[in-house]
């Protein structure tokens, strides 16, 4: 069955730098947390920078924790889905529901990795696990695109 399911368009999301659109208000609140992970590397913290996340590797990624931000408000919009951070004057689209997405979105709880989520996919739609971790990272780097998730550890630091 799981490989005769049609490609959704998370598996096809783009390998490359994440651009991020904000508007100047998020500019700002961006360039605070910039300066932030910069004066936490002087202490001996190693960050990622958002933008790279998207050009990592599956096996760079496997074991990041993504997780919603808090305050971030979801919302539904027929099927639509869109997220609003608290200090945000207006929500983000973040992606159209359907039963793997929703699935997926919803393992996004800040406990599970990137990999764990990935074979909960596949166990429930019988993708290979090859595809269950392209839908994974698909919806991970447009929920962090859209500027209401991160990961909330960083497995490089070893």
């Amino acid at each position: 069955m799981g490989n005769e399911l049609p490609i959704h368009p998370l598996e096809t999301f783009p390998r490359q730098e994440l651009s991020v659109g904000i508007s100047r208000r998020k500019f700002f609140a961006t360039i605070t947390t910039e300066i932030k992970l910069k004066a936490g590397q002087t202490e001996g913290a190693n960050a990622v920078r958002v933008p790279v996340l998207g050009g990592m590797s599956d096996d760079q990624l496997m074991d990041f924790i993504p997780a919603v931000l808090s305050g971030c408000e979801i919302e539904m919009r027929g099927d639509d889905v869109w997220g609003r951070l608290e200090n945000w004057s207006k929500a983000n689209f973040l992606f159209t529901m359907d039963c793997r997405s929703s699935f997926c979105f919803n393992q996004m709880n800040g406990q599970n990795s990137l990999k764990e989520i990935a074979q909960i996919v596949e166990a429930e739609f019988g993708l290979s696990f090859e595809r269950a971790f392209a839908l994974t990272r698909g919806m991970f780097l447009t929920l962090v695109r859209a500027g209401v998730c991160l990961p909330c550890n960083n497995p490089l630091l070893g």
